[in-house]
């Protein structure tokens, strides 16, 4: 199984305070969905479908029912994955769609407006902790 690319990928896009949530969702839909589901529909088709002697039609059917859905998610998510992967760092709010033609550069020059606003208003944009207790930079 590739559950374990497969979580370090989400591992990787996740804010550090959703990375909890986003494991336990991708593990159940994983466990729960994929493993007990799938394997339950397969066995009623066999049973009331198709026949007890025809479980390829019933696999090639699962396989194509739940397919499509799964080929739509992976491909709803590579656009958000991508730019994050780009970013080097988890995008706060995936599910924002970006507008056609934003790319990287412009993605740090409203980071880098972000912190400017941010330094106007005298928010520490990162807070460091050494041996002396907390500083901002």
């Amino acid at each position: 199984m590739a559950a374990a690319p497969e979580n370090a990928a989400i591992q990787t896009v996740t804010p550090n305070r959703l990375r909890g949530q986003m494991t336990f969702l991708f593990l159940f839909i994983m466990n729960v969905i994929g493993m007990g589901l799938g394997p339950m529909l397969v066995g009623a088709l066999n049973q009331y479908a198709f026949g007890e002697d025809q479980i390829r039609h019933s696999l090639a059917a699962v396989g194509a029912l739940m397919g499509v859905p799964a080929i739509y998610v992976f491909w709803r998510g590579l656009h958000p994955y991508g730019r994050a992967i780009a970013l080097g760092k988890p995008l706060d709010q995936p599910w924002m769609p970006l507008a056609r033609g934003d790319c990287p550069a412009r993605l740090d020059a409203a980071h880098a407006r972000r912190e400017r606003r941010r330094a106007r208003s005298g928010v520490p944009s990162h807070t460091h902790i050494t041996l002396g207790g907390e500083t901002g930079s």
